[in-house]
Parts: C-alpha cells; sequence; structure tokens
C-alpha cells in the first residue's frame, strides 16, 4: 500500500454532483444576466466547495480572449489583518494589487503609507475603470465581519456595494452564513442583492441517496479493513461532515494519518473517531442549522448547550441497496 499515492488520489479527485452542478449554473447565469452594481452572496457551509466553484466561475465568466491590459475579473481573499479584525485599508489594497495597478504590483512601487484611504479607494475606481473590470468576486466574505462593532461591519458591506455602482461591476461575496446577518439590514444592500445556497447534502431521501453515492466512491479509493466502509459507517460520517465533500475528504486524510501514525496499513473505524471532535461537529451544525432558518426568513434560533438539547432520532429508511458511484476526474482543490 502506497498512503502517499492514496493521499494525492483522494486530495486530486473531483466529485460531481447534482447540488455542485445547479449551485454553479445558479450563479453563472446570476451573474452574467444581472445588471451593473448588482451584489450577488453566495453562502454554504464550511468546506462544501465554495472556493473551488468560485475558480471554476472566474474561467466561465471571462475565460482568456481579452486585451493583456484588460482584468475583466479580479478575485481575492478577504483577511482579517489588524489584530484580527478587518482592515478596509489592507482590503483596498488587496484588490489594487488584482487589479494590477502600477503602484501595487509585486515588485513594484509602493505607495506611501501615510497615504490616506480616500487616496487609495480613488486609486481603486480609477484602476478598475481603466481595467475594464466586469466581476469583484470576495471570497471569505464572511471575514468582512470581523469588525470591531456590527454598525462598521455593515458599513464595510455597504462600501463594496457602493464600489461595485459607482464602477459598474458586479460584485460576488462568497461566505458562509454568518454575513446573512448583516446584508439584510441594510435596504440599500437588499436593493440590489441576490442571495443564492450552496448546500451540503441534506437529509431527505434524496440527500441520504447522493450522499451514499458519495460515500461508495471514495470507498474505493481507501484500504479498508474487511468488512468496514464509509457506507458501513454511513451515519456517523454523515453526522461528522455535514453532508460536505470538503469536510470528507479533510477527516478522511486525518483518519489515514492516524493509521499511518499507528503503524497500520487498513483503515478502520477507530481511525476516523480518533481525529474530529464531538465539539467540531456541533459548531458545524449549529452555523447551518442557522443560516438555512434565515435564509427561510425565519430569527436565527437560540443555541443550546448539550445538556439542554434533546436528542433526535433518525427518520431515515435504512440503506438498502448499493448505491452507484458519482463521476470523478482529476484536478486540484
Amino acid at each position: 500500500m502506497d498512503i502517499e499515492k492514496i493521499t494525492k488520489r483522494l486530495r486530486q479527485t473531483i466529485v460531481s454532483h447534482p447540488y455542485y452542478n445547479l449551485t454553479f449554473r445558479r450563479l453563472f447565469n446570476h451573474c452574467a444576466l444581472a445588471q451593473p452594481g448588482t451584489v450577488i452572496t453566495l453562502v454554504g457551509p464550511t468546506r462544501v466547495g465554495k472556493t473551488m466553484l468560485s475558480h471554476k466561475l472566474a474561467k466561465a465568466l471571462v475565460g482568456e480572449n481579452h486585451h493583456p491590459e484588460q482584468r475583466p475579473l479580479i478575485r481575492v481573499e478577504a483577511a482579517a489583518t489588524d489584530g484580527g479584525f478587518i482592515s478596509s485599508r489592507y482590503m483596498t489594497l488587496q484588490l489594487l494589487s488584482a487589479v494590477g495597478h502600477p503602484f501595487h504590483e509585486v515588485g513594484s512601487y509602493e505607495i506611501r503609507s501615510k497615504d490616506p484611504e480616500s487616496l487609495i479607494r480613488r486609486q481603486l475606481v480609477s484602476g478598475l475603470e481603466y481595467r475594464g473590470t466586469k466581476f469583484i468576486v470576495i471570497d471569505e466574505a464572511h471575514h468582512l465581519l470581523r469588525t470591531k462593532s456590527n454598525r462598521k461591519a455593515e458599513g464595510i458591506l455597504d462600501s463594496m456595494k457602493c464600489l461595485g455602482n459607482e464602477t459598474k461591476s458586479i460584485v460576488v461575496f462568497i461566505s458562509g452564513y454568518e454575513i446573512l446577518r448583516h446584508q439584510y439590514r441594510s435596504a440599500h444592500l437588499n436593493g440590489r442583492l441576490h442571495t443564492l445556497e450552496f448546500s451540503n447534502y441534506g437529509e431527505d431521501e434524496e440527500g441520504h441517496e447522493l450522499f451514499s453515492r458519495l460515500l461508495a466512491t471514495v470507498d474505493a479509493m481507501l484500504p479498508w479493513a474487511r468488512g468496514q466502509t464509509l457506507l458501513a459507517h454511513r451515519e456517523l460520517i454523515y453526522r461528522g461532515t455535514s453532508g460536505c465533500y470538503g469536510q470528507l475528504v479533510h477527516w478522511t486524510l486525518g483518519a489515514l494519518a492516524e493509521m499511518a501514525a499507528r503503524g497500520e496499513s487498513a483503515l478502520r473505524k477507530i481511525h476516523f473517531l480518533e481525529t474530529r471532535k464531538e465539539v467540531q461537529i456541533d459548531v458545524i451544525r449549529q452555523d447551518i442549522e442557522e443560516g438555512k432558518r434565515m435564509l427561510a426568513g425565519l430569527p436565527p434560533s437560540p443555541r443550546v448547550s448539550d445538556e439542554a438539547r434533546p436528542t433526535e432520532k433518525s427518520t431515515r429508511r435504512p440503506f438498502q441497496r448499493r448505491p452507484k458511484r458519482d463521476p470523478v476526474g482529476g484536478g486540484s482543490d
């Protein structure tokens, strides 16, 4: 058994499934048909595949047939850099670098640190207009909420909306569910806003079947001990991943590392149990539940402790037949 080959294949395998494909088609068409100044938010659970989808979106929207001086789409990842809080100045500098402003590209002259944010904002606007930028994609956009006050968080979202409106660009936020708490509070933002969800595999009959197919696909790559598979431990795996493919890959790689650390050559359930904590599962599950409530127009549910939370019994029918594997293809996350 070559564990390096197994892990490499697992990292590079892209599973094509209906939720991913539908979400991509919806996001692409909303972007392609949107009016200038529109804001589109794509929300979903952690590790569901939002970042990978955003890379695919960028290629599909603009391709490579444009003038070298043009940058029809720029993409940045929001980062909290000011003592754990978001810095609007740093965000502006990120966008300037992405647009290829001559003062901010790597290895070029850097603007003086004392120049005011209003000046670099004007430089950003002129840079976007000069480059013909039509789409501004902000990945990990929930980091924009890491501010010292809720009012400032909403102000940053409004500022990005204003940037799109001023430059006739479409702003796309790729985010966790928490952005919903703030984006719906601004009437002006909501007048230009479309919100889409990249959902995890649900617990209904369709989600049950699709997730089982996914497990069958991944099982074919793994060195399981006799009688043990992801499918055999389906309920445990679903609960631990919340039905997200990225979480499944992450957890499986951890289990393989645990197997190798023990000097064993066959994967077993214990390797998974050792590498996933209940507190992790609970935090992610609460985030998904709260996000779906807000998307449904309901107020966020209060968080209760484990001791107060009632035990829920599964109502899904037991697994009855071996599912088909999903189509896969090579690629990088």
